[in-house]
């Protein structure tokens, strides 16, 4: 094993604040872990004078189970400060593996070589059962419009993207990202990524091609539309999906000892691997989560296309009688069109849980606000509007207007166990003309209400909602966030990550650290984090309390310059040793 410590340099130098080295053994998920703790002034030293740990809990591993290896660097007061890890792994008798590790600070975010990862927006970020992520497609080609589409004000400014069929695993083992040979079955961006049984991984909806326009408000910012595009120009988007199989085209014999972590592949249809399986509906910037107690179960909501997929749901069974793929869904209709939604799926009310689908509406009443999944009889399950619940409100305040709380493409995830959901945007809410209180639309287009985000006086960046209840709770937070990202960590924290801070456009740094316990009217917070400022990027979870971000789009300047961001970069959060100091 050959160690790097990412320090803000690349370096293989053992970092001056490092006082101990732990090695924690994870063989079996109910026994404890093993730990050898070495100072380093007893580290043995390779003769080119280099520092080097050796431990008996190297020398017989076991075989034919999941093991996992963790590396920690504490200080001199047995802080974590660094963290790498190996895993989780399955070797074979005789087997040897080689390990070019990276430890990461816990102390800021770390850029990795992404290099070989071009620019992109709106690609998908899905954590494998094996530690490697998955980073799917995305717009990767960017062009500025010589003139706008006739429908959209002569005064915007107009850029096209088209989609990539490229996609990568990273390693976060070694901080490497490698692309999978072949790529997708299509290119795709602003699709959606879940998990399913196995470490297979569905990828739904998304469009070839996408059209960005930004209107110049008064005195500043950008009004924004985004669309859908075909190949050839036309307004839509993808109806298909496809599923990546995680260890797909493994070498026949892993010369380099590394554990092919480049290994994977794309499948199509049940009944047709190399054509993409059919939805019920065009969906593009949709909501998709897992059904609640089940693994195999995805719901699929909302989302821009031309068939009507922003007004309809459907359930995609990865263990369909017949063959994994989407259900009939001729009669799912959704309480409001939803054009940009988000999904999160609780664990409440028992049995059976729920999936609540917010925002993505023009909303005209608190109806159109949110709306709750829930299983039935039938594998399509039901819709009811949120407002059934106490939602928008708490018991005393039920039926107030709250048209506040009409957000676009949330960030959202579950907390307290799956008991309640948080909620995290502001660039939703819509204002008369010349004021800045909020106000639901009284005409369908919603041409007498202006967008007016973040600048309404005590709006909130986000909300708690009570699964058992529907009650909301008003949180503040460090900054606001639009088009951002969360990523819930194996140690129950959820990080909303970046977005944009401003209807300028401009991007947020700022990573939200939301510890995940949950009081009756708040959500705890520790001390917020910091990572390059990025809008529809993607991101996920990493073992042992991390975050990879990757991707996205940057608008600088007046008139705007619209960019994609490549770098991809790792942040763990500080924590206690896994071993006994």
């Amino acid at each position: 094993m050959r160690v790097q410590w990412l320090t803000g340099d690349t370096s293989m130098e053992l970092p001056a604040d490092v006082a101990r080295i732990a090695l924690v053994l994870f063989t079996d998920e109910d026994a404890p872990p093993q730990a050898t703790i070495v100072t380093v002034a007893n580290l043995d030293e390779r003769p080119d004078g280099r520092p080097f740990l050796t431990s008996s809990l190297l020398d017989d591993l076991p075989t034919g189970r999941p093991i996992r290896l963790v590396v920690e660097g504490h200080d001199e007061v047995g802080a974590v400060d660094y963290v790498g890890h190996v895993g989780p792994l399955v070797l074979a008798p005789g087997e040897r593996r080689f390990v070019d590790l990276k430890m990461y600070s816990t102390s800021a975010a770390a850029t990795v070589n992404s290099s070989d990862v071009s620019g992109r927006a709106a690609p998908t970020a899905t954590e494998l059962p094996d530690g490697r992520v998955l980073v799917a497609g995305g717009f990767d080609r960017l062009e500025t419009m010589t003139d706008c589409p006739a429908d959209v004000p002569a005064e915007a400014l107009c850029f096209e993207l088209a989609a990539s069929d490229g996609a990568f695993v990273f390693d976060p083992t070694t901080g490497t990202f490698h692309p999978i040979a072949g790529g997708m079955l299509e290119a795709r961006g602003g699709h959606t990524a879940t998990a399913l049984p196995g470490g297979r991984v569905l990828l739904a909806g998304g469009a070839a091609r996408m059209l960005l326009s930004l209107t110049p408000l008064m005195p500043t910012g950008y009004a924004y539309t985004i669309r859908p595009l075909r190949e050839d120009g036309s307004e839509g988007a993808l109806a298909t999906f496809e599923i990546f199989l995680p260890g797909a085209n493994a070498e026949s014999i892993d010369v380099d000892r590394d554990g092919d972590p480049g290994r994977g592949a794309f499948t199509g249809a049940a009944d047709l691997a190399t054509t993409p399986g059919r939805l019920n509906h065009e969906r593009f910037m949709h909501a998709a989560a897992v059904v609640p107690g089940e693994s195999a179960r995805v719901l699929l909501a909302g989302g821009m296309g031309s068939d009507g997929g922003s007004t309809s749901f459907e359930v995609y069974d990865d263990q369909r009688p017949g063959g994994y793929g989407a259900y009939d869904a001729i009669d799912n209709r959704l309480t409001a069109t939803r054009t940009m939604p988000s999904a999160v799926a609780l664990t409440v009310p028992d049995p059976g849980g729920s999936i609540w689908i917010v925002g993505g509406a023009l909303a005209t009443s608190n109806d159109e606000l949110a709306e709750i999944w829930t299983p039935g009889d039938t594998p399509n399950g039901s819709v009811a509007p949120a407002t059934d619940t106490f939602f928008p409100g708490a018991a005393d305040a039920a039926t107030d207007p709250r048209p506040e709380y009409a957000f676009v493409a949330p960030a959202a995830a579950a907390l307290g166990g799956g008991t309640h959901a948080i909620v995290v945007d502001w660039i939703g809410p819509r204002c008369a003309p010349g004021t800045m209180m909020p106000m639901f639309p009284t005409v369908p287009d919603g041409s007498d209400t202006v967008g007016c985000g973040h600048s309404v006086p005590g709006a909130p960046g986000a909300l708690l909602i009570d699964g058992t209840t529907g009650a909301t709770f008003p949180q503040t937070l460090m900054g606001p966030h639009a088009f951002a990202e969360a990523a819930t960590l194996d140690g129950g924290e959820v990080l909303i990550s970046a977005g944009l801070a401003g209807i300028d456009w401009r991007r947020q740094q700022v990573v939200e650290v939301l510890t995940g316990e949950v009081t009756v009217t708040t959500v705890a917070t520790g001390p917020a984090r910091n990572i390059q400022g990025r809008a529809f990027h993607a991101a996920a979870p990493l073992a042992d309390r991390g975050m990879l971000a990757i991707g996205g789009l940057s608008v600088v300047g007046d008139p705007a310059t619209v960019s994609l961001l490549s770098a991809g970069e790792v942040l763990y959060l500080p924590r206690a040793s896994l071993g006994s100091p």
